[in-house]
């Protein structure tokens, strides 16, 4: 009994000159948990990156400050149609500000053109073609899984109304305003879901024509002076199908 409480002793001395914690206590140790993942490098050019990224959902037109269309004060009506998007997103050395391109087109929405003073129907507009966005994009709130960004871009789109030629192929730049919502669900996910599932995103965008925009219809079935400023409004799912490169 007193040799092998004196071989004990010895073991505890030994191992505390040398720096080693006693068998029991590493039989007792629990692993140490693995480190979290590495942050992303900080952007430090101009221009960094970009990530492309898929934009499925849907746009409502006409919801608010719809177009007087006739001289009775019948209104554009409201519309939802399916959308796509593709966004191209680069950082820069600006932790809350990048430079977005989009191209989005709406391919089953048609728009009816009527008679300003009978009402009657003169034809339908197919608003399928592609519109283009360019600009600095605002981070305004970074907040957990939300995000609150502010979109100042020129938009090249087609304005869908004919010309004196009967035309419609008439692309305009338009100053356009696009506030959003960005809702990363992603992230709140556990880090064993796949990459891609916790990079998605759920967004509602609005977005606000400047220029360009049509005038409301007077009782007289002529063009007023006051324009409407009607809005559209996105939402939709937002999915990077290639990565940072």
């Amino acid at each position: 009994m007193t040799r092998r409480l004196l071989r004990l002793t010895t073991w505890v001395l030994l191992s505390a000159i040398a720096g080693f914690p006693p068998m029991e206590a590493r039989a007792q140790a629990a692993p140490s948990p693995t480190p979290p993942p590495a942050p992303p490098p900080a952007c430090k050019k101009l221009l960094c990156a970009p990530t492309l990224v898929f934009q499925p959902g849907i746009m409502v037109t006409n919801a608010f400050d719809a177009r007087v269309i006739t001289a009775s004060g019948e209104k554009a009506p409201s519309k939802v149609t399916p959308l796509f998007r593709l966004a191209t997103v680069a950082p820069t050395r600006w932790s809350r500000v990048g430079l977005v391109a989009v191209v989005w087109f709406t391919p089953f929405l048609e728009t009816e053109n009527r008679n300003a003073v009978t009402g009657a129907v003169t034809g339908k507009v197919h608003s399928d073609a592609p519109n283009f966005l360019v600009g600095p994009n605002f981070t305004l709130v970074r907040q957990g899984p939300l995000v609150v960004q502010l979109a100042v871009v020129d938009g090249y789109r087609r304005f869908e109304a004919l010309d004196d030629e009967g035309k419609l192929d008439q692309y305009r730049h338009n100053l356009i305003i696009a506030p959003g919502i960005n809702f990363r669900f992603g992230t709140l996910l556990d880090r064993s879901a796949p990459a891609g599932l916790r990079a998605m995103s759920a967004y509602g965008i609005w977005q606000q024509q400047l220029t360009n925009m049509p005038y409301h219809i007077g009782t007289d079935g002529k063009p007023m002076t006051d324009r409407a400023y009607t809005p559209g409004l996105f939402f939709g799912i937002s999915a990077p199908i290639a990565p940072s490169w």
